[in-house]
């Protein structure tokens, strides 16, 4: 076996071509409570959430999203599964668009609002359902 010695600035280019190869994978991201805060489009992709960050403005899956302000909706998000839709609006609120599934183990289907209306594909785990 040959013994290889490193110099200083190869060790220099292994360090910085590891920072760069890291500095561009995708973050995984924590799941996050997001607030509608409105928005002139209506869609989940615009940044019109409360409670994200930087790199989490939107809708990803395993968030808890919170509907406080009534509207037309329209997910436009594919294959979005969230840990909770937590409804509190006075005026009605209506999601749109794609499906979103709402996976066990997370808080559920929530409502206080006055009238909520799903026009989109809404597949309910389980523990999603609240018990009546």
């Amino acid at each position: 076996m040959k013994n290889v010695e490193l110099s200083a600035v190869s060790v220099k280019k292994v360090l910085y071509f590891a920072a760069f190869v890291l500095s561009i994978l995708p973050v995984s991201a924590e799941p996050l409570t997001l607030t509608w805060s409105g928005g002139a489009s209506g869609r989940f992709s615009d940044v019109t959430w409360s409670g994200g960050t930087q790199e989490h403005p939107t809708p990803q899956d395993g968030d808890t999203l919170v509907f406080a302000n009534g509207g037309t909706l329209e997910n436009d998000l594919a294959s979005l599964s969230v840990a909770g839709l937590h409804f509190s609006a006075s005026e009605p609120v209506t999601l749109t668009g794609k499906s979103i599934t709402v996976a066990n183990g997370g808080t559920g289907l929530q409502t206080t609002a006055g009238d909520v209306t799903f026009d989109l594909p809404l597949n309910l785990g389980s523990a999603a359902i609240p018990a009546m």
